[in-house]
C-alpha cells in the first residue's frame, strides 16, 4: 500500500509538472472562448480555438492515461487528477463550441441598412446557440461536481476562474438561445405585430412609475419596426369624450386601477405596478380609441429609458432645444414643466406636449437606422432594464422566456418560498413635484431559529 501510494504521488507530480503549463496557457485562452460564446463578439478565430481544443484534449488524455492511474488511487491526489481531467475535457468542449460559433454566428450581420433584422439569418443561429447553451450548462455541472476541499491551491484557483467565465457564458448563451428562438415571432416573422409604447413621467407618480405623458404605436413586419403613430393621452380618451367605453367585464383588473378612471384619464393607465395588468387594460381600450387597433403587447419606458435610447440614436433637436442622453432625464422630469430655465431663458413648450416631436424623431431614427450589435444595445439599455425603467409584456412569447431572462418582463409576483415587498407611490394630484420625492425603505424580518417561524 505504501509503495502504491508513493507511485501514485509520483505519477501525480509528473502529471502536474508536464501538463501544468499547457493547462494554464489553454485556460487563459478560454477567456476569449467564453466571450465568443456569451456575446458572439467574434474575438479570436476558429483555428485558434481548435488549437486550444487540442491542448485541452492532450491534458485530458494525459490525466486519463495508464501511467497516471496510480495517482487516481491515492486519496487527495485522486481528486486533483480528476479535477484536471474534467477541467481539461470541459475546456476542450468549450473551445470547440467557440470555434463553431466563430465561423457560423455573427450577430453584427443581423442588422440591415434600413433598420430591420435579417430574420432568416437569425433563425439559422438557433441550432448553434442552443448547442452552445447546452455545452456551457454541461461544463458548469461537471466542474461543480469536482470542486472539493482536497484540491491544491493552483488547481482550485484555476477551477474557480473556469467557473467564473462559464457562469458569464451560461447566462448569455441561455439568452442567445431564447432570442434566436423567440425574436422572429416578436418582430413579425409569423405575421404583423403591433405594440403600444407608454411613456411615463415619474414627475407625477403612478404605480408603474409615472403618469403616461405620451404614447406610440409600433408595428413589426418581417423584422422591421416602424412608428405608426405618436400621441398624447387625451388623443385616446378625455374627460370631454362623449362615447367613452366601459371596461370589459372579464379583464380581472384590481380595484385600485379601475378607481383611477382609465377611460377618462388615459394618463392613469400605469396605475398598476404590474405591466401585464396594464397590458390587459391597454389591449381592451386601445382598439376602441380613435384610430386604435388590436395590440400584441405593451412597452413601458420612462425618462431614464429615453436617455438610453438617445445614447443609441444620438441627440434630437426640436423646438430649438437639443435633447441629449445627458440632459434628457432632467428635461423630461423637471425642466419641461418650468416656464423658464434658471438663467431666465425660455424652455420649449412649457408642458408635456413639447415632448411629442422628440419622441417621434427618436423612435423614427432608431427604427430606420442600422442597429448596433446586441452587446452595444445591452450596454445602452441594460441599466434601464434592470432597474425597471424599460419593460415589455406580450403574450406572443413564453412567460419565462426571453423577456423574463433579460429582465424586460418583471411581473409583480412572489416566487415560491420567497418574500415579496412592494412599496408603491401614487399621486393623483397633477403637481409634477414627485421628481423631488425621496424615500427610504426599511425591511425587518424576525426569525425564530428554533421554530423557523418568521
Amino acid at each position: 500500500a505504501a509503495v502504491a501510494m508513493v507511485i501514485g504521488v509520483v505519477s501525480g507530480a509528473v502529471l502536474a509538472a508536464t501538463q501544468r503549463s499547457t493547462l494554464v496557457d489553454a485556460a487563459d485562452s478560454t477567456v476569449a472562448a467564453a466571450r465568443v460564446i456569451s456575446t458572439g463578439s467574434g474575438e479570436g478565430s476558429g483555428r485558434s480555438f481548435r488549437n486550444n481544443q487540442e491542448q485541452f484534449d492532450s491534458v485530458a488524455s494525459a490525466a486519463g492515461s495508464w501511467w497516471a492511474a496510480p495517482a487516481r488511487l491515492v486519496p487527495g491526489v485522486a481528486q486533483n487528477v480528476r479535477a484536471v481531467e474534467v477541467a481539461a475535457s470541459a475546456g476542450a468542449e468549450l473551445n470547440g463550441v467557440a470555434a463553431g460559433l466563430a465561423t457560423t454566428v455573427d450577430y453584427d450581420a443581423l442588422s440591415r441598412p434600413d433598420g430591420s433584422i435579417d430574420l432568416p439569418l437569425l433563425a439559422s443561429y438557433e441550432e448553434p446557440t442552443a448547442s452552445a447553451s447546452l455545452a456551457v450548462r454541461t461544463a458548469r455541472a461537471q466542474l461543480s461536481d469536482v470542486r472539493a476541499p482536497w484540491l491544491v491551491p493552483p488547481i482550485a484557483d484555476q477551477l474557480d476562474q473556469f467557473l467564473a467565465h462559464i457562469d458569464e457564458a451560461a447566462g448569455a448563451t441561455t439568452i442567445a438561445a431564447a432570442a434566436t428562438r423567440e425574436l422572429p415571432g416578436i418582430l413579425g416573422a409569423d405575421g404583423p405585430r403591433r405594440y403600444l409604447l407608454l411613456l411615463g413621467s415619474p414627475s407625477e407618480a403612478r404605480d408603474l412609475g409615472g403618469h403616461i405623458g405620451n404614447w406610440a404605436e409600433l408595428t413589426a413586419v418581417d423584422g422591421k419596426l416602424d412608428v405608426a403613430r405618436v400621441g398624447e393621452p387625451y388623443e385616446l380618451f378625455s374627460p370631454a369624450s362623449a362615447d367613452r367605453p366601459e371596461l370589459s367585464s372579464d379583464l380581472d383588473l384590481p380595484a385600485s386601477l379601475v378607481e383611477m378612471d382609465p377611460t377618462r384619464f388615459p394618463q392613469n393607465w400605469g396605475a398598476s405596478p404590474d405591466l401585464a395588468t396594464v397590458g390587459r387594460l391597454a389591449a381592451d381600450l386601445y382598439p376602441r380609441t380613435p384610430g386604435g387597433a388590436p395590440i400584441d403587447g405593451v412597452l413601458y419606458a420612462d425618462p431614464t429609458a429615453f436617455a438610453a435610447l438617445l445614447e443609441v440614436t444620438g441627440p434630437i433637436e426640436a423646438d430649438g432645444f437639443m435633447m441629449t442622453a445627458d440632459n434628457a432625464v432632467q428635461f423630461l422630469t423637471v425642466d419641461q414643466f418650468q416656464p423658464s430655465a434658471g438663467d431666465g431663458t425660455q424652455q420649449p413648450g412649457g408642458d408635456e406636449r413639447s415632448v411629442t416631436p422628440f419622441v417621434r424623431s427618436a423612435l423614427e431614427r432608431f427604427t430606420d437606422s442600422p442597429h448596433p450589435s446586441p452587446s452595444q444595445l445591452a450596454n445602452a439599455f441594460g441599466g434601464a432594464i434592470s432597474a425597471g425603467h424599460l419593460q415589455f409584456a406580450t403574450s406572443t412569447v413564453p412567460p419565462r422566456g426571453l423577456l423574463r431572462l433579460t429582465g424586460l418582463d418583471q411581473p409583480i409576483a412572489r416566487e415560491q418560498g420567497g418574500d415579496f415587498v412592494a412599496v408603491v407611490t401614487r399621486n393623483a394630484n397633477p403637481s409634477k413635484i414627485d421628481s423631488f420625492l425621496h424615500r427610504t425603505i426599511d425591511y425587518f424580518v424576525e426569525w425564530g431559529a428554533a421554530s423557523g417561524a418568521t
